[in-house]
Parts: structure tokens; C-alpha cells; sequence
């Protein structure tokens, strides 16, 4: 076993640790949970890449209702996913560049990270403009 966990551990650790006791569970926290696990799915699976951008579809559109539905800020979730859109549309005119650098993977991981914030704020109830620090 290597000293140090790999990034499956560490990206499975946060998972587990973001998702709220089962007596907090609510439609809103459900929702994160399962486009976060779309997203730990298209990371770890070496065959989805190709449907990358169908997989996508799910956690954008979580990210994007918790942006434009939600009361408060959501800055953290808001410039994870524009990053996010902005690296997978390096696509369009540099598709193998792009491809070779991993955009697609970054912008996963990004999405990861602001989705799994969202889900942190709504397990402590904490106010959407701002990390809470407990």
C-alpha cells in the first residue's frame, strides 16, 4: 500500500465525507450525491471518456439550477462551472490539443470540487455565499 492515498481515494474520501447522515437527507442534497457520483464515474472509468459530454449533461444542469434557482450566492459552485464550460469548449478549435492536456478531465475534477462544496454548505445548513469554517 502506497503512503500516500491516490486520487481515487481522496476523491472517494471527499464523496463519503460530503454526503449528509441519512436523517438529512433531503431532494436537494440527493441531487448533488448523485451528479457527484456521475462525476467520480467519468473519472475512474476509462471507456466513458468518449461520452464525455453526454455524461456532463447532469452535473452541469445541477450546477446551473443551484446557480440561477437558488437564494444567495453560489461564487465557489458559479466559477467552478464556468471554468469547467470554458475548458471543455477548448474542444471546438484545438479538439486533439485540447483532448491531450486533459481538458476534459480538469474540467470533471472542477465540477467535482464545486458541486462538492454546494453539497458541504447544504449538509452544515450553511449560508450559500460563503465557506463555513466548522
Amino acid at each position: 500500500m502506497a503512503p500516500f492515498p491516490s486520487l481515487r481515494d481522496a476523491l472517494g474520501l471527499v464523496f463519503v465525507t460530503a454526503m449528509p447522515r441519512k436523517i438529512n437527507r433531503k431532494p436537494e442534497t440527493d441531487t448533488i450525491e448523485f451528479a457527484l457520483l456521475i462525476l467520480l464515474i467519468l473519472v475512474f472509468t476509462p471507456l466513458s471518456f468518449g461520452y464525455l459530454f453526454a455524461w456532463l449533461l447532469y452535473p452541469l444542469t445541477v450546477a446551473a439550477q443551484r446557480t440561477f434557482d437558488s437564494a444567495g450566492s453560489h461564487t465557489f459552485l458559479t466559477t467552478c462551472a464556468g471554468i469547467a464550460i470554458a475548458l471543455l469548449a477548448l474542444s471546438i478549435p484545438f479538439r486533439v490539443t485540447a483532448q491531450v492536456y486533459g481538458n476534459a478531465l480538469f474540467a470533471t475534477l472542477l465540477l467535482f470540487a464545486g458541486l462538492t462544496v454546494e453539497l458541504w454548505r447544504e449538509k452544515r445548513g450553511a449560508p450559500p455565499g460563503g465557506i463555513s469554517a466548522g
